[in-house]
């Protein structure tokens, strides 16, 4: 569960400038290790002989100034064996229009760029826009790409149908391929333009037209009907169906990955019986880290549904371990058991998601995304709803309660490095529209700051001594936010300041809390754990006498996995119970109440789907408290 600590970075080395800089830089090659550190991914890059910072960081292109940030020691030089994690990163430009769910995949033998360009509905120009090493070297086995899609091993076509790969095996023939997938020779050539038509290549990899899997149109022709019209006042709440409510889960629980988990552990264990090294194992030793996050949030929806039939109301659970492959997914929407569902909670990954969305649409099934936050599954969908309000919309609510905050020195503060541009971009457009604008409480003006090694001395020039100011730093880093807390820390004494904070802040390990309540943060999320709440009490003793565990980590988002599967599964069902099929309508009659926030769902137009918009605002105050501001 703790990835962090697969990655130990402890002993500082030193090395001799003067030699470090008489040897010719080497020839630096890419790693294709990556590991996921707090869900972020990042490259893990082993130091060789001659390579130097800047020659590790034009191999990755990002800035030697990130790999530091990332990788403190090297500040004091680097040597030979030592191992740096790299960000992922994506290069970006201003004008590009790269969807922010980018994938990555793995070649395998036998691909080209052009079988990857097909299999993903791209051209090989687009590929290689977001993988430029492609333009000085080839292509080469389990080299790591990225792809801008939502699909990872099956992709829709513009008529709707689905494809897959295929590797030839020795003497198999165009004629034995339709026959083995039941599909014509033609559909094999027209998917595959580029294979000759005289005969295939054992080894070769080429894409399949599954189309008898396809159990829903890629794309369902709108039908606006009646129901779009309905509104709150038509909910009659007299109405009761105590079910029982088929509902599916669809979450990544890994099962596979956990049975290899456990066993490789007993079989560590040296002494007593198989069964009793593994009842001496704790729950987190043997359970796959990537596994922690869904468990909990069947725990959670398990307890929900316990007080659900204490109120009498039955519920058919059908829980689906879609790991993460969108293949398994399409497989499980395909059987015909989801088709009877009443709800459908899940996928987590976002691929997932826009591939159930049309499986929903199509069947009219009311579906739940629990954890995305990509906006654009919602359009022209009113069966989905999503739990994550979407970034954008978080940002805007925060410079909308800045600007009602008056006579203060606004200063945007953000890193000029790629690793951070969205964020900074998402900052800086919605406050470009907040200033000088015919609205309610427009902004004056805001000093924006790109923090570079003067950072502290431009920090110092954009104070006013006369005002109350507030600083913004857009970035969710904990190492670049540090830095500009730790500057601000000089003025303290001198300038009034006040800080705005990010969601994911309150998590952050390594900054001293003080802080926060120094310069008495006001942060907006869209949840909070309110620990001394009464519900969240009884909750929690629920869990530990049930689970025999306690709650697990806070995400970065605000929530606890735990009380959102209670709150989604809760919500929802009981929403079913007392409102029917039309509960969407409903949902904001405050007859529900959840532990984490309060749902309060809106929609851009009659076509599209609905979406959680709470966002709470709190404050480090300096008597060492957090007090919740509004709501919005």
């Amino acid at each position: 569960m703790r990835i962090r600590s697969i990655f130990l970075l402890s002993v500082m080395l030193f090395y001799s400038c003067n030699v470090l800089f008489t040897q010719e830089p080497a020839l630096v090659k890419r790693s294709h290790n990556k590991i996921l550190i707090e869900g972020k991914p990042y490259y893990i890059h082993t130091i060789e002989e001659k390579q130097t910072l800047y020659s590790i960081s034009r191999a990755y292109a990002i800035s030697v100034d990130i790999i530091v940030s990332e990788n403190p020691f090297t500040s004091e030089g680097i040597k030979v064996g030592q191992v740096l994690k790299i960000p992922a990163v994506v290069e970006m430009q201003i004008e590009t229009d790269l969807p922010s769910d980018n994938i990555h995949h793995i070649v395998k033998e036998g691909e080209t760029v052009y079988s990857i360009a097909r299999r993903y509905n791209l051209n090989t120009d687009r590929i290689i826009e977001l993988n430029p090493e492609l333009n000085t070297s080839p292509l080469q086995l389990n080299q790591v790409l990225r792809i801008p899609v939502a699909m990872s091993n099956v992709q829709n076509d513009s008529a709707g149908k689905i494809f897959k790969e295929h590797k030839v095996e020795r003497k198999e023939t165009f004629f034995s391929l339709s026959k083995l997938y039941n599909i014509s020779i033609e559909d094999i050539l027209n998917a595959n333009p580029t294979v000759n038509e005289d005969g295939l290549k054992t080894g070769q990899i080429i894409i399949i037209p599954e189309i008898k899997l396809v159990v829903f149109p890629a794309k369902v022709p709108l039908a606006i009907d009646n129901t779009t019209l309905h509104d709150s006042s038509n909910c009659d709440t007299s109405l009761r169906n105590l079910g029982p409510f088929k509902v599916a889960l669809l979450l990544p629980f890994f099962l596979d990955e956990n049975n290899r988990s456990y066993y490789q552990l007993v079989d560590s264990v040296s002494s007593g019986t198989k069964a009793e090294r593994g009842k001496n194992l704790s729950f987190e030793e043997y359970v796959f880290p990537r596994s922690m996050n869904a468990i909990e949030f069947y725990q959670g929806a398990l307890i929900a549904l316990d007080t659900l039939r204490k109120e009498g109301i039955s519920v058919e659970l059908n829980t689906y371990d879609t790991k993460k492959d969108s293949l398994t997914t399409v497989k499980i929407l395909a059987s015909d058991v989801m088709k009877k569902m009443n709800l459908i909670i899940g996928p987590a990954y976002t691929h997932d998601v826009r591939t159930a969305a049309l499986f929903a649409k199509q069947n009219k099934i009311p579906l739940v995304s629990p954890l995305s936050s990509q906006s654009n599954i919602l359009d022209s969908n009113h069966f989905i709803f999503q739990i994550n309000p979407n970034q954008e919309y978080e940002i805007e609510q925060a410079i909308k309660y800045i600007a009602s905050m008056t006579n203060f020195n606004i200063i945007l503060i953000y890193s000029p490095y790629i690793v951070d541009y969205d964020i900074v971009r998402l900052f800086k457009n919605k406050i470009e529209r907040f200033i000088n604008v015919d609205s309610v409480n427009p902004l004056d003006s805001v000093t924006m700051i790109a923090y570079e090694d003067d950072g502290r001395f431009r920090i110092g020039k954009a104070l006013s001594a006369s005002r109350k100011n507030l600083i913004i730093i857009p970035s969710e880093r904990e190492t670049f936010v540090s830095s500009v807390i730790a500057d601000m820390g000089v003025f303290a004494n001198e300038y009034r300041i006040q800080l705005l904070g990010l969601p994911n802040w309150p998590n952050f390990r390594n900054i001293d809390l003080d802080h926060y309540y120094e310069f008495e943060m006001i942060y907006y999320t869209p949840f909070m754990v309110d620990f001394y709440n009464k519900d969240v009490i009884s909750f929690i003793s629920k869990y530990r006498k049930t689970m025999r565990t306690d709650i697990h980590k806070i995400a970065p988002e605000g929530y606890n996995y735990s009380l959102l599967g209670y709150d989604i599964f809760y919500t929802f069902i009981k929403a079913l119970a007392i409102y029917g099929s039309d509960f969407k309508y409903c949902l904001n009659n405050n007859l529900i109440n959840q532990l984490q926030t309060k749902f309060w769902f809106s929609r851009k137009d009659a076509a599209s789907g609905f979406e959680n918009r709470t966002i709470h605002f709190y404050q480090y105050t300096k008597d060492f408290e957090i007090i919740h501001l509004n709501q919005h």
